[in-house]
């Protein structure tokens, strides 16, 4: 199985963030599934490409640099939990 590029997206800011490229995606999917069930309209896909800095956008969402932190804080925010990390 070859690497790929993890994205994870703020349905409701209509942003996304490439997390990083490797050939496993259960933690980022486990996270996003608890981000939901707590209420945040987030969703995670993965790409067969690869995306630079030069990359300004993921389809109809634009990119912002620290969504995934973001979403951490409000998922503990909203549940008082923490979700684990690489």
């Amino acid at each position: 199985m070859g690497s790929y590029a993890q994205i994870i997206v703020d349905r409701r800011s209509k942003t996304a963030e490439v997390i990083s490229s490797t050939s496993d995606d259960t933690k980022m999917t486990n996270n996003t599934a608890e981000m939901i069930r707590a209420g945040i309209d987030v969703s995670c896909t993965r790409e067969d490409r690869e995306y630079t800095k030069y990359d300004t956008s993921y389809g109809p969402y634009k990119f912002e640099k620290g969504l995934y932190d973001r979403l951490f804080e409000e998922y503990h925010t909203l549940t008082g939990k923490s979700l684990k990390r690489w």
